[in-house]
């Protein structure tokens, strides 16, 4: 606080800043200050009144733009203040003013607050060789931690270990914001042995009042650190946490009381990936970041073409053979890679647990939810949701999926008796959130009539939340967390219009966590990857298309399952038909052929060589000709006979069905010089593109 006598220096001070319009000159030299009369022996803001350092610099900076008016301020100025492009000034004040419009900020796009909130971490590592430069990273750090578990998908998604202030700054304010998360233990264990010291020393303060098993075992290494300062800290920090009074213990949570399940035979699907994400999730990503996935332009979706391509390019292994539901867990897959940010580990189970994680503290979750598991509900407006809901209930999901009794099949009622108990906040959406659905209902033996049913409380659990975790089910099992046992979607209690169910996702019946779950989900601490023996390679007979294999390489019996039919336990058979019914481009055709020499054989059996050749040359035996021009002849009694008997016209008009001609659009030009001999005209328009001046 400022004296009485300093009043009027600072006064000149914060007018000098005022009318400079905020563009401070810095010079460097020892000097005092002329408001706290320390030594300045940095740079220093000249005024007419004498040197200011730094710090008084900047409180005289914050008091100055205080007065601002920040009402005005859109979305995309706030971004631009904070991006990279941002001058200081503006900089600052939108971070040391950024709790007064967060709230008006909130009601924007999450895509687009998305940019804002990279920009915000970004600034935790502002470094432009400014003196004010720590000023803006301690005011992003503030920012961060004001913001609370929110901004952690951020931190985490944009931490960098360069420059070493950034990663420092991410390292503390992911330590206060959620010190309890995986990920960021992980993080701040990982820089625990950085070998930048000011790193450790960061990690180490972050981590003080931390009692935690983990955060003690971390302190504890420390003490064993290279820098004589940081092991005189840790042991400090040691010795304070055994003075602090041992707090009693809270009771343990009852975890729910699953039933398990022995006999799953009443389902008719078993759905169990048995690790292989693991070894399929690097050219998951890479397909998907090259841009193949390609979407409805009207609707934003991925198109069910490019979807069928991924999984034959990947050799994904589906829940269902058959249409419409033979692409869903690829689906699943590009729904989840969409709603993430992806970057490379060189382990792919770490890389797994923190997509996942990612997408759980994710704000994409919500249109994730509303897209693709609640896809079956409709609103009134679109200012009848509430999206804050959806992430909140994230914490609940995992705390459900974590209960799971390990290794063993669970009835998915046992899961949404669990959900309805009340004791885990599920609230996706309001009672009175003006969503409903288009219900059939039976009126006579083979009709149905359809009404508009409101959600409300008394179907909330119906209509919404075991919709929901059943999708959630295959969305994990998906991404080999789980294993499911199910049928082909249907719902006796209520459907969709046209529908003899509500949700795609009404099959399932039972499911369990898989090995790579509990790791996914913290349960397990690592995660083994089984290496499996070489596999029973499959036998090409010589005399007919039949392939004979008794192996249990998952990637390859997809693949014999994809182009051929399973006569018996261990036979396929392969015609034309089945080969090319996943197929739905020549392109999909040459690499299917391809797939099938890499895997089964590079020189085949006579039979086989002969049928890939054939499907080769078959690919576009009928060829589209954008240069020929169809015209068709009306009602003229001579124009057929002149051009069937003219000598000139009959070389250059084709004649067809149904009065039809076809003429080249080359030879137009001389078909229509004769023509006008007659007295024909041929109208030009819509052809300019196809005629040759």
């Amino acid at each position: 606080m400022l004296l009485a006598s300093q009043e009027q220096p600072w006064t000149l001070l914060c007018d000098y800043l005022k009318k400079s319009e905020w563009e401070i000159t810095w010079t460097d030299g020892s000097d005092r200050c002329f408001i706290c009369a320390g030594e300045t022996p940095g740079p220093v803001c000249r005024t007419p009144a004498g040197a200011a350092c730094v710090s008084c610099t900047e409180s005289a900076l914050q008091a100055g733009l205080g007065d601002q008016d920040l009402g005005s301020w859109t979305l995309a100025q706030f971004k631009e203040a904070l991006s990279p492009a941002g001058r200081l000034h503006r900089r600052l004040l939108a971070l040391w003013r950024f709790d007064e419009v967060a709230g008006r900020l909130s009601k924007h796009p999450a895509a687009q607050l998305k940019s804002l909130m990279t920009h915000l971490v970004k600034n935790l590592g502002y470094a432009e060789s400014h003196p004010l430069d720590e000023a803006v990273r301690q005011a992003a750090y503030q920012v961060c931690k004001n913001i609370g578990e929110p901004i952690l998908m951020y931190l985490l998604q944009g931490c960098e270990t360069e420059p070493w202030q950034f990663y420092a700054n991410v390292l503390m304010a992911a330590g206060r914001v959620a010190p309890e998360n995986m990920f960021v233990r992980d993080l701040l264990e990982r820089a625990g042995r950085d070998s930048r010291p000011e790193i450790r020393r960061r990690v180490l303060s972050t981590i003080a009042s931390n009692d935690s098993p983990w955060a003690r075992a971390l302190q504890k290494s420390m003490i064993k650190d290279a820098q004589p300062e940081i092991r005189r800290q840790a042991a400090k920090i040691i010795a304070q946490s055994k003075k602090r009074s041992v707090p009693i213990a809270p009771p343990v949570e009852k975890k729910h009381d699953f039933k398990t399940v022995s006999n799953i035979d009443d389902a008719n699907f078993i759905f169990a990936d048995n690790g292989r994400i693991i070894t399929q999730l690097k050219s998951f990503c890479t397909y998907f970041r090259q841009g193949k996935v390609r979407q409805s332009k009207s609707t934003a979706l991925p198109l069910d073409s490019s979807i069928r391509q991924m999984a034959l390019n990947c050799a994904i292994k589906e829940f269902y053979d058959e249409k419409p539901l033979d692409s869903l867990r690829t689906k699943m897959i590009v729904w989840f890679l969409e709603s993430v940010q992806l970057e490379d580990f060189d382990d792919p189970a770490l890389q797994l647990k923190r997509l996942v994680t990612t997408f759980i503290t994710s704000w994409a979750t919500k249109s994730f939810v509303d897209r693709q598991l609640l896809s079956h509900l409709r609103w009134l407006s679109q200012e009848s949701k509430d999206h804050r809901l959806r992430r909140k209930v994230m914490p609940a999901l995992l705390q459900m999926m974590c209960d799971l009794p390990l290794g063993q099949w669970v009835a998915i009622e046992d899961l949404i008796s669990y959900a309805r108990d009340g004791s885990l906040f599920l609230d996706l959406i309001p009672p009175d959130g003006k969503a409903y659905i288009s219900k059939g209902i039976a009126n006579q033996p083979g009709q149905r009539v359809y009404e508009k049913c409101l959600v409300s409380e008394t179907n909330y659990h119906d209509l919404v939340l075991a919709p929901f975790l059943k999708g959630v089910g295959f969305l994990l099992a998906g991404l080999g967390i789980l294993d499911l046992a199910y049928d082909l979607p249907e719902n006796r209690l209520v459907q969709q219009r046209d529908k003899d169910y509500l949700s795609v996702f009404d099959g399932l019946k039972y499911l369990r966590l898989t090995d790579l779950g509990e790791y996914v989900f913290g349960v397990s601490e690592q995660y083994q990857v089984i290496q499996s023996a070489e596999d029973v390679p499959a036998v090409l007979a010589e005399d007919k298309l039949v392939i004979t294999w008794a192996g249990n390489d998952q990637t390859l019996e997809d693949m014999l399952t994809r182009i051929g039919h399973r006569v018996t336990g261990h036979e396929y058979k392969v015609d034309q038909n089945s080969f090319l019914r996943s197929c739905s481009s020549s392109e999909d055709v040459v690499q299917l052929v391809a797939n099938f020499q890499r895997r089964l054989a590079a020189r085949p059996p006579l039979i086989w060589q002969q049928f890939l050749d054939s499907l080769i040359n078959k690919i576009d035996a009928v060829e589209a000709k954008s240069s020929m021009l169809v015209f068709q002849i009306k009602a003229d009694e001579e124009l057929p006979v002149l051009m069937a008997n003219d000598q000139i016209l009959k070389k250059y008009v084709l004649t067809a069905e149904n009065n039809h001609v076809i003429i080249s659009a080359d030879d137009l030009p001389k078909v229509e010089t004769r023509l006008q001999k007659f007295g024909y005209f041929i109208n030009r328009t819509g052809l300019s593109g196809c005629i040759t001046p």
